[in-house]
Order: C-alpha cells, then structure tokens, then sequence
C-alpha cells in the first residue's frame, strides 16, 4: 500500500476523532420502563461506573448532581437557560469516504442559540471522485414547554445520502469501505431545500415536512481501501433522476407499561406540486421491550408498509442487512410492499462477569438469540417486474432466520445503541449460508425516535 493511502488513513483517524467529538449526539427512541427492567438495569451500573473505575474522587459529580440536573432539564425543557449571545463554533474537520465520492474533505460549524434566536448550523465539502463540492445550511429554532418541545428546521443541502429512505447513515459508516470495502449501502444525489416541524412530548411524537428537492443516480469513482480488499460491492444501484416535490407527516405514541411504541408515517409526491413522480409511501411499525426475568428481556418490533402509484426506487422498500434479514446480504431484495417481524431475547448479565475476568464497570458484554421474518413484493423498482402478491404476500415469499449475537451498549451518545455481532441462519423456504454481521443499531431499530 502506498504512502497515499497511508495518509489517507492518518488523516481519517484524525477527522474521525474531531467528528466524534463535535457531532451532535443523535436522538434514541425514549423508553421509559420500570428501573428493575432487566434491561435497563446495566444503565444503573453505567451511571456510577466511573467512580467504581477511577476511586471516590469521581463520585460526587457522577452521582449527586450531574444526573439529576439533567433529568430535570429533560423533564422541563422550557427551564433551559437561553444564551442571550450567540455562541460561534469553531470549524470542525469533516471526512468521509465511499465508493461514489470517493474522498469528501470537509469542514462543519454553527453559531447561534437553538434554544434562542435560532441556530444556524453549515458544512461545505469536496468530493474528489466526482469532483463536486457539496454542502449544506440549516436553520434551527426550538421552542419548550412543560409539555412538549417544538422544532423547527429549515434547510437547503446539497449531500450524498442512502438510496434506503428508511434508514439514515450513521456517523462512522464510511469506515467500512475506507478499510476494508465491505460498505454495502447505495447511494443517490439530493440537492435542494426541506423545512420540517416537529413536536416531541414525553410520550408522544409528530411531524410534519415538505422538501423541493432533485435527486439523482450516482457513479461508483473509487473502489480502493486500506487492507486492498476486493469491494463488497463494485457498483451502486441507480435512483430515478428527477425532480421531488413532497410532503410528509409521522405521528407516534407510547402505551402502556412496558411501553409499546406505535408509529405511522407518509411521504406523498405529487406532479400537481410541480413533481416529476406520483406516488404515496406509508409505513407503520410497532415495537416494545418486555421484561422476561430478572435476567432477561425480550425486545419485540414489527412493521408494514407500501408505496402506492409509482415505483421509484428511492422510495421503495429495501430487504437485508443490519435493519432488517441479517442472513442476507444488505439492499439484496426490493419492493413496493415490505412486512417484518422481530423476536429477540437478550440476556441481561454480563459475560465477563460470569466468567469472573476483570474488566471495567462500563464494558458491559450480553448475548442475545434472534428469531425474524421478513418479505418484500409488489413491483421490482429497479428492474419493474411484478413480484406478486397484493396486500400481503405469497406464502413462498417469506424469508425466515435464527441467530445468536454478541452485544456491547456503550451508554453514550445513544443509550439504546448497540454495537453487535451477529451470526444468522436462513431457515425455511429460502436456504443459504450463515452470514456474520458487525453493527450499530438501536434495539428496536424499526422505530424512530418516539417521545422527548
């Protein structure tokens, strides 16, 4: 490997660091269970854990008043005190890398008083591959009550983004096509303005958006990496190019003890609007997280949708990989009609505990078994082959798994965020391989954020 990508790799390493110092920590889907839920009870152990590692020097601002403080500014965000400056941030460097871009050098800042004012929040970056500079400007202003939280966000963004209209990019998913090209995500070019309200009260959630925006397919310009691995993936799905004038609206609600969390959401294009498509995507989804034993909870989702009139692939619904079927590989099956299910039961004691090793209070290690379904059907989006089926699929259709997976939860940014290990079985009507998978998601992953 050449000294080229050495220093690609050094300057990554660098940027990575001031990335994850500076990002803002992404909002979790709020679960409010008892304290004695056996999951959450490693979130009591991660609240005292730095004076248990470092002695009592740390105790007092872990446990008398840094937590409290904190719950109670959660619980009245209207007390929040408003900076009657606004606060300039200093320009953070910004990289990332994939298959389309190849290198995007970057830097992000912000000034102002979200809370206030308002917050003006940019970035601007070059994309080497394409040899295009890319970009963004967001304006946003927050408004609290005792009762809810009001956001307003208006903004204009010129990005890369996922062909997968269901799933955002995480903050690191560059890492795996920068070291060894086992990225499997694909790719489109959006280009114009989105404003979008949102209301958040302690268990419930709204919004609703509208975006003017051109999307496009993309090119693959770059297909090296680090370890000089051959690609997971040596092309990247075409989007449908055209102009996008739509607007959406989500609701959610938490019921019940455990909670139960029910979410419906619609995204509507329409030429009357000025749009080169027609088509209504709804998806809905329910999820819980059920405490089993002391040593145990199961973590139950589910979801259903459809895409109505035209079938445009960035709007269609994608099956496999880390948010859906872990047995098959990521974006292998598309359609117009999704359905899944999930089981999983994880474990709540620690395994380095059991085995009586010694290890920090924070490196929490749990196991986990998995059972899921899941189909897609209607219309191939990108080929326009009728898959069959009608509200709900062929029997044959259904792809079945099992699997085991190793878990470690962090605690921070995202306290429902897991980096996992997975091993899954196909089992059923549709046989193969046992494929490994390394992620991060949420525990109920088919659910956004629900409540402030």
């Amino acid at each position: 490997m050449g000294r080229g990508r050495w220093s690609v790799a050094l300057a990554a390493a660098l940027l990575a660091a001031a990335y994850t110092r500076a990002a803002p920590a992404q909002p979790a889907y709020s679960y409010s269970a008892p304290t004695d839920s056996a999951l959450l009870r490693f979130m009591d152990s991660l609240a005292d854990s730095s004076d248990r590692f470092f002695g009592l020097s740390s105790a007092p601002p872990d446990t008398a008043g840094l937590d409290s403080t904190l719950a109670y500014y959660l619980e009245h965000p209207e007390a929040v005190p408003r900076e009657r400056r606004a606060a300039l941030g200093w320009p953070v460097p910004d990289y990332r890398y994939n298959r389309v871009d190849g290198s995007y050098f970057g830097a992000r800042a912000g000034a102002g008083n979200a809370l206030g004012a308002g917050r003006l929040e940019g970035r601007v970056g070059y994309a080497n591959g394409p040899d295009e500079w890319l970009g963004g400007l967001h304006l946003i202003e927050r408004r609290g009550t005792r009762r809810a939280l009001w956001t307003l966000d208006v903004g204009w963004d010129k990005a890369t983004e996922r062909l997968d209209p269901g799933h955002r990019l995480a903050p690191f998913y560059w890492l795996r096509a920068l070291v060894n090209g086992s990225d499997r995500t694909h790719y489109l070019r959006r280009e114009g303005a989105r404003v979008q309200l949102r209301r958040d009260a302690p268990h419930s959630s709204a919004y609703a958006a509208y975006g003017d925006q051109r999307e496009a397919p993309l090119e693959v310009t770059s297909l090296w990496n680090l370890f000089n691995r051959s690609p997971a993936v040596q092309f990247n799905l075409p989007a449908r190019p055209g102009r996008v004038r739509a607007y959406g609206f989500g609701a959610g609600v938490e019921l019940g003890p455990w909670p139960l969390g029910l979410w419906l959401e619609n995204e509507t294009a329409s030429r009357a609007l000025g749009s080169n498509f027609d088509y209504h995507r709804w998806r809905g989804a329910a999820g819980a997280v059920v405490p089993t034993t002391r040593w145990a909870g199961l973590a139950l989702q589910a979801e259903y949708g459809a895409v109505r009139e035209d079938a445009v692939p960035q709007a269609a619904f994608l099956l496999g990989g880390s948010h859906s079927l872990r047995s098959l590989p990521g974006f292998s099956l598309a359609g117009t009609r999704t359905a899944q299910g999930r089981a999983e039961l994880i474990l709540a004691p620690d395994l380095l505990q059991l085995s009586r090793l010694a290890h920090p209070a924070f490196l929490n290690l749990q196991a986990g078994v998995t059972a899921a379904v899941g189909s897609v059907w209607g219309t191939q989006p990108f080929t326009g082959e009728d898959l069959g089926g009608g509200t709900w699929p062929d029997r044959r259709d259904w792809r079945s798994e099992v699997g085991a997976a190793l878990l470690y939860r962090p605690g921070l940014p995202d306290p429902w965020g897991f980096f996992r290990a997975d091993v899954a079985w196909p089992v059923g009507n549709h046989s193969g391989p046992r494929r490994l998978t390394l992620s991060y998601v949420q525990v109920l992953h088919l659910l956004p954020r629900i409540g402030r």
